[in-house]
């Protein structure tokens, strides 16, 4: 069995404290869940506006080629990716495909809570970018449980329930000093 994963999501790497929210918050947990497995994870970060314009703009460009490297670097890791879909779904589909060239097994885990709804408000071809995200993927792990049914009465998926819950190692004390 394969010990080596390559993570793409958003992580919080290079954020100031009061910008990690939930996404990061849960994409570490995530992290910590496959360390503890045993599984070495290769994190790539998903590019993000919370280091300013410029900075999303290059690491939007620089990103695919470093799965590119880190693809060629690891012949056997898995990929895991963090779905926010909506706009970003052709972004994450493109970081799709590059693995899926590369032959790799794909997880496809479905966060933000919206996808039922933001599948059904667009266009034919990001639904069938969605679908063969879904259907392509050796898992889809799904944070609401309405995704696994919903996924089910439409494709053949191997779809997961992953609930979203805190891991208490990441409660801290308030802070007062969070932007918002």
């Amino acid at each position: 069995m394969n010990k080596t994963l390559i993570f793409y999501g958003p992580t919080g790497k290079g954020l100031p404290v009061g910008k990690i929210g939930g996404g990061e918050r849960g994409c570490q947990r995530t992290i910590v869940l496959y360390e503890k497995l045993g599984v070495e994870v290769i994190s790539i970060e998903k590019p993000n506006l919370g280091r300013g314009k410029w900075a999303f703009l290059y690491y939007s460009l620089i990103t695919p080629f470093l799965l590119i490297i880190i693809l060629m670097r690891t012949p056997q890791a898995a990929v895991h990716i963090t779905g926010f879909y909506e706009n970003q779904l052709f972004y994450e589909y493109m970081i799709f495909f590059i693995s899926r060239l590369f032959g790799r097994k794909i997880v496809y885990e479905l966060r933000n809570g919206t996808m039922v709804k933001t599948f059904s408000h667009h266009s034919w071809l990001y639904r069938k970018a969605m679908q063969t995200m879904v259907e392509k993927s050796s898992a889809v792990l799904c944070q609401g449980w309405e995704f696994v049914v919903f996924i089910k009465q439409r494709w053949k998926a191997n779809t997961i329930y992953y609930p979203n819950y805190i891991m208490t190692s990441f409660i801290h004390p308030y802070n007062e000093q969070r932007s918002n």
